[in-house]
């Protein structure tokens, strides 16, 4: 009787022994995804700010550029408009 109480024992201890055998591998697993994750999300956040660096960088080089053009076709319409105003003052 003791030695099936014992053995009966044994059995229902193994049970929470396997399940927790299971949880200690899923975990494993999911803390190798979580960092897995994690790496890509950083990889993704500097990829994003390398990216956002060289459009901003574009962006101003464009700017300045097209001040440039915009500043001598300015002084052209100018001095074309003082032009035309002597013209018709005369």
């Amino acid at each position: 009787m003791i030695e099936e109480d014992s053995t009966f024992a044994n059995e229902e201890n193994d049970l929470p022994r396997e399940a927790n055998e299971m949880l200690i591998t899923d975990n494993a697993e999911l803390e190798e995804k979580l960092a897995n994750a994690e790496r890509r999300i950083a990889h993704l956040e500097a990829e994003l700010a390398r990216r956002t660096n060289f459009w901003r960088a574009a962006e101003t080089e464009l700017t300045e550029k097209i001040t440039e053009n915009d500043d001598p076709h300015e002084l052209r319409a100018a001095k074309s408009g003082a032009a035309s105003n002597e013209q018709t003052s005369s």
